[in-house]
């Protein structure tokens, strides 16, 4: 979890300090430990630095400049290695992560822009014209008191290429997608699948972790919190809980806190919740969606799932050395689509959680959530409530390689119960859970 920024506005001018300030307040939190500054041709790379994995960005490189937010998972090389190999093949697919690039041609001043399949790491983009002077700007994250510095602001999208000319301002082209998905629905075993998903898990628990920051799951007595704790207690990877409110189910929390005992290190339980949004009252959010009709709106105010995110980590333990959450999105939004066998759990279910013989055309035809709705939604509220305690948020759950078991179960497999992907793990490891119910979360008391 770092923050980046690429823009040509004179990022040290006096006249311009009002509305940098505005970007620093909040970059210096989800990048608390260092800042960077890279100048060519007055286009700015800042990188300021959350401490996961030591490296120090930006990184120049020939005639380049190279940075990024979120993890590149390989074992054998760099991240920066990795992204300059795919940067000369083009061949982007081949990067495996949860990430956001920058890569800055100084000789031609274009700049590749690449964002992972679900766009877990926030890009946005702006612009405007000062004096004769047209500006942009690229960053991590949209305040929305900068909107009365700019008069466009775009959230850019997710499982793409794009290639920016810093000279003309305008993007030249698109290329998409990084990954595309076979859907065969062909497998009768979910043996598969939980082997992805435990690999998913490890990966994200351990790779750039050498530090040993600890991890925090925020466990409620659903089934996706549940699997995570599961398959870490499996793993025998120490880490530490947060509850809130004292809406869940009482007797399953108390047997998971028992089993939990041998690898968490606290279980925090906060039983009364009560409203924040006085602490951050610039977190309302209206976008344009980057080429296409239609726009996001969020209200962080309202919201009990961002008020709760921030009490949890408002209770951290002073000095602790929590840098990681394992985040469970995903799971809602693609094993269950919010229902069961036609009944929906939420209004904003796609297809009442029924998955058909004919995949590929509900993707293409009705699976808004799968990308977009509630993903792209919940996935920003994580980032800006991880992003504000300077914590690095990671997903096992969609992780590519764990998205496409999925889809290559066959839909007597995915309509067999609830979640059953992941109610069957539960069941096979005795760890306990409530079958084929949604406990919707409801933190108020």
């Amino acid at each position: 979890m770092c923050y980046l920024i690429c823009t040509n506005i004179d990022w040290k001018a006096k006249h311009h300090q009002k509305m940098i300030q505005v970007y620093d307040r909040y970059a210096k939190r989800r990048g608390p430990i260092s800042t960077t500054i890279k100048n060519d041709h007055d286009i700015y790379c800042i990188h300021y630095h959350l401490n996961i994995n030591g490296s120090q960005q930006p990184v120049e490189k020939k005639d380049t400049i190279l940075l990024w937010n979120g993890e590149i998972y390989d074992a054998k090389e760099s991240e920066y290695q990795l992204i300059w190999n795919a940067y000369k093949t083009q061949q982007w697919e081949t990067l495996n992560g949860e990430f956001t690039i920058l890569v800055l041609e100084r000789s031609t001043q274009l700049l590749w822009i690449i964002r992972d399949v679900f766009g877990t790491k926030p890009l946005y983009f702006q612009k405007r014209k000062f004096g004769k002077k047209e500006e942009f700007l690229f960053s991590s994250f949209f305040h929305s008191n900068s909107s009365i510095y700019f008069s466009e602001s775009y959230l850019l999208p997710s499982n793409r290429v794009l290639l920016f000319d810093c000279q003309q301002k305008i993007f030249l082209s698109t290329h998409y997608p990084l990954i595309v998905w076979n859907f065969s629905q062909y497998k009768t075993s979910l043996d598969d699948f939980h082997t992805a998903l435990e690999t998913s898990v490890l990966q994200k628990a351990t790779y750039n972790n050498s530090q040993q920051h600890e991890l925090l799951i925020n466990l409620s007595s659903g089934h996706d919190s549940g699997l995570l704790c599961c398959i870490l207690n499996k793993l025998k990877i120490n880490y530490h809980t947060m509850t809130i409110g004292n809406k869940e189910d009482q007797t399953i929390l108390r047997q998971r806190w028992k089993i939990n005992q041998a690898m968490t290190q606290t279980s925090i339980h906060i039983r009364k919740y009560s409203r924040l949004s006085e602490m951050l009252p610039s977190f309302q959010i209206h976008l344009k969606v980057f080429q296409e009709n239609r726009s996001i709106h969020v209200d962080l105010h309202q919201d009990q799932g961002f008020q709760s995110l921030l009490k949890l980590y408002m209770k951290l333990p002073k000095n602790h050395s929590i840098r990681i959450i394992l985040c469970t999105n995903g799971c809602d939004e693609i094993f269950s689509d919010y229902g069961f066998q036609g009944h929906t759990f939420s209004i904003f279910s796609n297809f009442g959680g029924q998955f058909p013989n004919d995949l590929e055309s509900l993707f293409l035809n009705q699976w808004e959530n799968f990308y977009e709705g509630l993903q792209r939604l919940y996935l920003m509220k994580e980032e800006i409530a991880g992003g504000y305690f300077g914590l690095e948020c990671r997903y096992p759950f969609l992780d590519p390689a764990v998205i496409q078991e999925f889809l290559w179960l066959h839909p007597d497999i995915k309509n067999r119960g609830y979640k059953y992907c992941i109610e069957s793990y539960l069941e096979k490891n005795s760890y306990p859970f409530r079958p084929s119910t949604k406990i919707p979360f409801r933190p108020l008391t």
